[in-house]
């Protein structure tokens, strides 16, 4: 039997942090889209309530390109109205302007600054790449240098929900740039010479420009989603509620495992694997649901630790099996669902994609923190496949597993620790919510439609508020995250 070629952990984080997000929100357009198992409700609904307008227009002026999708996509999960604009467009009902262009007219110059003076904020997404003395001054920036490839980032606490974020292994394509004294800096690269993300005050208005190639996959809406918040200042929106755990090619058992591991598969599923994974799952209060594949069911000792571990999963009330198909697109989705047999399910009623994966620092940890921010929701998946290839022995890998449980899946704690069904429930609950918002001179007033289930919302606010909610648990500086029963939520800042 050939074995399975397996790639560095690190790696196949990687990969999966772009490939699954993209996955996501590819699922998540076709239920906004009423095309996932027949007619849905829209994800969002656009316009005016009566009584008062909802939150102003986000105006788009980018190039159609891959990265305008994400912007838009993220806008959706937001709640937000948003429109592709041109710089003649009327600027009455916009709020924030998301500017995505390789250079910048001077016509469009100077519909910035008309609409900063007006007391709007616009969000860069991407540095142009043709950069005149008036765009420089109006972003802050004091000199430009070359392009370069950092080896770290630093994102401070503020932007992602779950506090700051640093990786030593997170490169960024970038340029070099010098900032005068009125910017304030959110993100570097390397070190603090080498700013990412700030922000800059125009006239009546704000400016955040982003800095980086960071933004150029669906890993990064958690990012425009924090930006978002700080420029409306008061923001809220609902979000899933849930994150959960893969494990990934678990139990991996390979036919050679005893010269390994000296121990046959189902000793070492019995002796070693388990008490350590139980230890965690008690310790942490974690629920795993774990992704089957037949193609790793090798001989009868095989099978043997597999329904061991199906058995203990299930006894002890830890988790949950899942099975995945062989095609890599396929193994991207849990099914919802298990018989009791291992055998592949036709179809799905709500397909999870997972958002993330890793142990480390680097983008699949970012990515993770990034979908939790931007929609409440992580699907992280933890691929033990380079243990069996003696990539890391498990006394070793175990330590890495301890560290991230406790470290930053545990910086996640306001989602609700779940198996895949519950997410899979809670997901459904998030599409098909209708939330109608309405703003006031000094608060807010939401209606919410589409179920009879608890909804739960991130408010980001620097205000006292009082309001409706039946509960509300405070996550982060001015980030609280609420709960409210029943159809209307109002909120009144002091």
């Amino acid at each position: 039997m050939n074995k399975l070629k397996i790639k560095s952990f690190l790696a196949v984080s990687a990969i999966f942090a772009a490939f699954m997000l993209a996955a996501l929100y590819f699922n998540l357009e076709m239920h906004m889209a009423g095309l996932a198992g027949g007619a849905q409700t829209p994800i969002i609904t656009r316009g005016q309530q009566s009584g008062g307008a909802a939150f102003g227009r986000v105006g788009i002026i980018s190039q159609m390109c891959e990265k305008n999708r994400i912007i838009t996509k993220t806008l959706d999960l937001l709640r937000l109205d948003h429109a592709q604009i041109e710089p003649s467009s009327k600027m009455d009902d916009l709020d924030i302007l998301i500017v995505n262009l390789p250079e910048i007219t001077p016509g469009e110059m100077a519909y910035f600054r008309d609409f900063l003076a007006a007391g709007g904020n616009i969000i860069f997404a991407a540095l142009p790449k043709e950069n005149p003395p008036d765009l420089q001054q109006l972003l802050a920036i004091n000199s430009i240098g070359a392009d370069f490839e950092s080896k770290s980032i630093d994102i401070f606490d503020g932007i992602l929900i779950g506090g700051g974020f640093a990786a030593d292994d997170f490169p960024v394509a970038a340029r070099r740039v010098g900032l005068s004294g009125r910017a304030r800096v959110y993100a570097h690269a390397d070190t603090p010479a080498n700013p990412l993300i700030w922000r800059t005050f125009h006239q009546g208005g704000a400016i955040y420009a982003m800095n980086g190639d960071f933004f150029n996959d669906y890993s990064g809406m958690g990012i425009l989603a924090g930006l978002i918040a700080l420029a409306y200042g008061d923001f809220i929106y609902p979000i899933v509620g849930t994150k959960t755990i893969l494990l990934d090619n678990f139990p991996f058992l390979p036919e050679d495992s005893s010269s390994i591991y000296y121990r046959s598969p189902f000793a070492f599923a019995r002796d070693v694997l388990w008490p350590d994974l139980s230890r965690m799952s008690a310790e942490f209060d974690l629920p795993f649901t774990a992704i089957l594949n037949s193609g790793y069911f090798h001989n009868h000792d095989s099978q043997r630790a597999v329904n061991f571990f199906a058995n203990q999963l299930f006894k002890h009330g830890r988790g949950e099996l899942r099975n995945a198909d062989n095609s890599p697109d396929a193994a991207a989705f849990l099914l919802p669902g298990w018989d009791g047999a291992f055998e592949w399910a036709s179809e799905a009623a709500v397909k999870i994609p997972r958002t993330s994966g890793g142990i480390d620092g680097g983008r699949g940890l970012f990515a993770m923190q990034s979908a939790a921010t931007a929609m409440g929701f992580a699907m992280h998946h933890i691929d033990f496949a380079p243990v069996f290839a003696r990539e890391y022995d498990w006394p070793a890998f175990s330590r890495r597993l301890d560290g991230f449980f406790s470290q930053s899946f545990a910086a996640l704690d306001f989602l609700e620790t779940t198996t895949a069904s519950r997410a899979a429930e809670s997901l459904k609950n998030y599409l098909n919510t209708n939330i109608y918002i309405t703003r006031r001179a000094n608060g807010m007033d939401l209606e919410i439609n589409g179920n009879d289930l608890p909804v739960s919302f991130i408010l980001r606010t620097t205000r006292q508020f009082s309001g409706n909610f039946a509960d509300i648990q405070k996550i982060g500086r001015g980030i609280y995250k609420i709960t409210v029963i029943g159809d209307n939520l109002s909120i009144d800042f002091e």
